[in-house]
């Protein structure tokens, strides 16, 4: 975890999609606020009203989000490849190759397995270039070792 961040990014093929979303009731139940932001446009292969990203935040009382602690990004195949857009003026695309989604694993992590790319060290190589060494302020959007285009 790095300190100066306050919640964690994973991301979910689009195959996922429908059943996270079957399943949000039970992340309010939990004590959670699921926000989703859509398309406002049509990008590539992207359409309006399709799923850009999911945050689950901590909720204060009963309805008003608290903090944000985890983004779940919405990956998409296309071609040899899954891309996510990210980011607001600019969106960038960002691309990864789908043999990092074929096979996973399971790691552990403060007690609990977590499903990850069986080859996670060149996934987190791809995604953040060296990944080992914490930078407080790398950018998202031009980091790692992603194919970046510029969307809007």
């Amino acid at each position: 975890m790095l300190p100066w961040d306050d919640d964690l990014d994973i991301s979910i093929t689009d195959d996922y999609l429908e059943k996270l979303l079957k399943n949000k009731w039970k992340i309010w139940l939990l004590g959670y606020r699921t926000r989703i932001r859509y398309f406002k446009e049509t990008i590539g292969d992207y359409k309006v009203g399709d799923v850009r990203i999911i945050k689950i935040q901590t909720r204060k009382w009963l309805f008003f989000r608290d903090k944000g602690i985890l983004d779940i990004f919405i990956l998409k195949k296309e071609g040899e490849e899954y891309t996510y857009v990210i980011g607001e003026k600019p969106q960038v695309q960002k691309a990864q190759p789908l043999k990092f989604h074929e096979k996973s694993t399971l790691i552990s992590f403060e007690g609990k397995e977590y499903s990850a790319p069986e080859n996670y060290e060149d996934y987190l190589q791809h995604v953040y270039g060296d990944w080992q060494t914490p930078v407080k302020d790398w950018d998202f959007r031009w980091g790692g070792n992603c194919e970046v285009k510029i969307v809007k």
